[in-house]
Parts: structure tokens; sequence; C-alpha cells
């Protein structure tokens, strides 16, 4: 009887705990309120309409015209691949070229069925937001007008230098407006993706602006209005902040949607729902999503997994707001959530690529201020007849304001070149990168980089970027 009284005092403390547990457990039950879904379209569509101008909007206008040069273009190359067009510059393949005949079909197609006239009213709206579709997925969500922007951008840059070639300079500067204005309308977009054709139709133009500047094709009374387009373009391009802060929405959306719901703030990993969200369930089963989702009592909550995402986030939006010489050591996602254990895995792989974008970013506007000063530069020789001895000799003269540097937040490096040089014009206009030394010799050029812009590595100690080595003449922008 003895040995009773302990067992049975044992199985009472048991008999209680699981009388407790059982309570909490039907009181959580009875108490759980679901959390909000978050409604991904009405978020982004929101934080559209605040990083917008107001006035008038032109989305429907544009994607209508995107849906007549697809179209038009279907006409010309049917989609069985038969025909490809690659719209490429008249410097490798002259405008008259036999084998260019659907090119020249194509733009003929789009001057005749008002496409242009219609890109140039679009340059007047400050507004263009795209609709999202409520509920969407954001998975789901199709962009075929940013593959149309691309390709129309393209056709109108090898127009605009065939048309400068000739010393039509108002018809090249027409060209060159359209560009920009597809340019403007998917940067405007909240969106990474329409940010970084964006981006990627912007490099285009400039590099096709500094070779041809650098081989003296551009007419002189083209340089100033050219110069003007690209400084108004830079100053009005907006920070990538908005475009992270959409990102930061999808990572919100994809928590919500990988995450259980325990009706009181909080859930877990569950793995079943992670397989069907990224369509890879087909080598799963119910009986091994249930082992996976036991062992992640060990990884963070949602409610953790959460705090440290934002966290991330903000960093990386704060960082996209300064220039590159002023933005902590730890800005990039890597070393600012190194910290992070295992514990963490959606937190530790979820958005490497966004600091490639503030990269980009970063090279875009390096790229279109470079640009603009070349203009100028070469502007002033036609109007002096020699290099300017130095940059402020461009403002407020040429420009409104000089451009700065945006990796160093200073002046960019121009040099004049002694003597006759192998490559380049009479002068060097560089930037030393962030870290901010000029490593670049004007004498021998040996330790400057012969490398088109978008190839600069932005992370190599003493890499400058030097604008006036033009690259090989057979390399398409």
């Amino acid at each position: 009887m003895k040995r009773v009284r302990p067992i049975r005092a044992a199985a009472y403390v048991i008999l209680t705990l699981a009388l407790l547990l059982a309570i909490r457990w039907g009181w959580r039950r009875m108490t759980a309120v679901p959390a909000p879904v978050m409604d991904y379209a009405r978020e982004v569509m929101a934080l559209t309409d605040k990083a917008q101008p107001p006035g008038e909007d032109g989305w429907a206008r544009f994607e209508a015209v995107m849906m007549s040069f697809g179209s038009l273009r279907a006409t010309i190359a049917p989609e069985d691949g038969s025909i490809t067009l690659d719209y490429p510059p008249a410097r490798s393949v002259p405008f008259e070229a036999p084998e260019l005949e659907h090119e020249r079909a194509l733009m003929a197609l789009i001057e005749q069925q008002g496409v242009l006239e219609e890109l140039d009213s679009l340059a007047l709206l400050p507004r263009f937001v795209r609709p999202i579709d409520p509920g969407i997925r954001p998975l789901d969500i199709l962009m075929p007008d940013l593959e149309r922007s691309r390709a129309l951008a393209r056709l109108l840059a090898w127009r605009a230098e065939h048309h400068w070639r000739r010393g039509e300079s108002s018809d090249a500067l027409a060209m060159i407006d359209r560009i920009l204005t597809l340019a403007r309308v998917t940067s405007l977009q909240p969106m990474l993706l329409p940010r970084l054709v964006g981006a990627a139709i912007l490099a285009m133009t400039q590099d096709q602006i500094r070779q041809a500047l650098l081989l003296d094709e551009i007419p002189a009374d083209l340089l100033l209005p050219l110069a003007h387009r690209l400084f108004e373009t830079e100053r009005a391009l907006p920070y990538l902040a908005s475009a992270i802060e959409s990102e930061r929405i999808f990572g919100h959306w994809i928590i919500q949607s990988v995450f259980t719901d325990d009706g009181h703030g909080n859930g877990s990993l569950d793995f079943a729902k992670l397989r069907k969200l990224t369509d890879a369930g087909g080598g799963g089963s119910p009986l091994a999503d249930g082992v996976m989702n036991i062992l992640t009592v060990f990884y963070a909550d949602r409610v953790e997994t959460l705090a440290q995402y934002d966290d991330a986030m903000q960093n990386l939006i704060d960082a996209s707001r300064l220039p590159a010489q002023h933005r902590p050591p730890n800005w990039r996602w890597g070393s600012h959530t190194a910290h992070l254990d295992w514990r963490f895995p959606l937190v530790k792989v979820a958005m490497p690529a966004l600091d490639h974008a503030i990269d980009n970013d970063d090279i875009i506007r390096l790229d279109l201020r470079a640009t603009t000063i070349m203009l100028c530069i070469h502007a002033h020789r036609h109007q002096h007849g020699e290099w300017p001895p130095s940059l402020n000799e461009l403002a407020p003269a040429l420009l409104p304001a000089l451009p700065l540097d945006p990796l160093t937040g200073v002046d960019f490096v121009y040099r004049l070149r002694p003597g006759a040089m192998a490559l380049g014009p009479g002068y060097v206009l560089a930037s030393p990168g962030p870290d901010g030394v000029v490593n670049i010799d004007t004498e021998s050029d040996e330790t400057a980089a012969p490398l088109a812009i978008r190839a600069y590595d932005r992370k190599a100690s003493g890499s400058d970027v030097v604008f006036t080595l033009p690259p090989p003449l057979e390399e398409t922008p």
C-alpha cells in the first residue's frame, strides 16, 4: 500500500496537468480569432497610388499602345519563330540593309498606325497606375507590357541612331523622347520587375548615346537638348524604396501563405503550404508533411520570422535612399541577417536579389549623370573650340546644376588628356567607385576599366569606371 500512494499521487498530478492543458487548449480554441488575410493587390495598389504624383492616369492608354505594338509585330514576325526581330544598331548593320526589311516594315507600320503620336501624348501625363485584379496571387501576375516596352524601345533606339547619323536632329530627339517615356512609365511602377525593365531601357539608351559621342556622330545642335532630357529624367527617377516596399508586401504574403494561424497572431511553418505555394507538391505526402511539421517546433514562429524579415527589409529601404558611400557597412541582406541562425530559413534566403537591384539603381543614376555631363562637355567644345578646363564650366552655363557622382556624393573625376591618346577624346570622365580612391592614369589608361558601365564591379576595391573608353564597335547595347 505504501508503494501505491506515490504512484497514485503522480497519476493525479499528470491528470491535473492534462486537464489544465485541455482547458487551456479549449479556451484558446474558443477565443481564437483568424488573422486578417492580406490582400496583396489592394496593398500594392495603395502603394502605387501613394508613390505616384496626382493627375490624369494614362495607364489604359499606355497598355493600348503596347497591345497595338504587339499586334503589329505579330503581323511581321509570327509567333512560330520563322522571323526573328533583333533590332540591331545601325552601326553594325546599315538601316537600308536588305536583311533588315522586317524591322523597316515594322517601323513603317507603327508610324502609320499612330503608335508614335500616342506615345508623344503619353509623355505629357504624370501618372501611370497599373491595375491589379483583387485577390490575385503575386505569382500569377502577368506583365506582357514589359517585354513589349523593351522591344519597342530597342526599335526606337535603332531609328534614333539612324536619324542623328543623317543629321536629322529633331527626328532623333523625338525618338529619344519616346524611349524615355517608355522608361518613365515602367519605372513609376512600385514593383521591382517593372523598375528593372525601366532601368534596362535607360541603360541601353545611355550606352548608345555615349558610343555615338565618342565617335563624334551626334550633331552639335542635338547635344544640349539630349543633355537636358537626361538631366530631367534622372531627377524625376523615383528612388528604389517604393519598389523594395512592394517586395516587403510580397514577403508578408509569402509568410501568410506558408505559416499556420493559431488565432492569436502567431503560427508555425507548414511544409504542405510551402510545397503548394511553390508548386513542388508532387513528391510529398501527408505523412511526410506531418513529420516535417513536427520538426517546425524548432524553427522560428510566425511572429519572430515576420519581425526579423521586416527589420531586414527596412534596412534595405533605408539604404536605398542613401548615396552608396553613406550606407552602413551591413546594409546588404546577407550581412544584416548574418546573426540569424538556422531557425530563420525564410529570412536567410528570402531577398538576396534586392542587393543587386540597389547596385543596379546606383549604376543607372551614375550612367545618366555621366552621359549628361559628357553631352555638355562636347557641347562646350563646339561652342568654344576646346574642352572645358573643369566641370564647373558646365553649370549654370549649360545645366541648371552640375550632377554629382551618386557613388561618392562629390564631383565626377574629370581630367584633360595631355597630347594625343589612342582611345577616347581629349578628356577623361570617371567615377572612383564607392571607395572614393582615384586609380586611373590619364597618361596610359593602364588602370582604367575598358568596360561597358553595366559590367562595372561595384565590390572590387580600386576599380574605377571610365566613361570615355568606347567598347568594341561590334558589341550590341
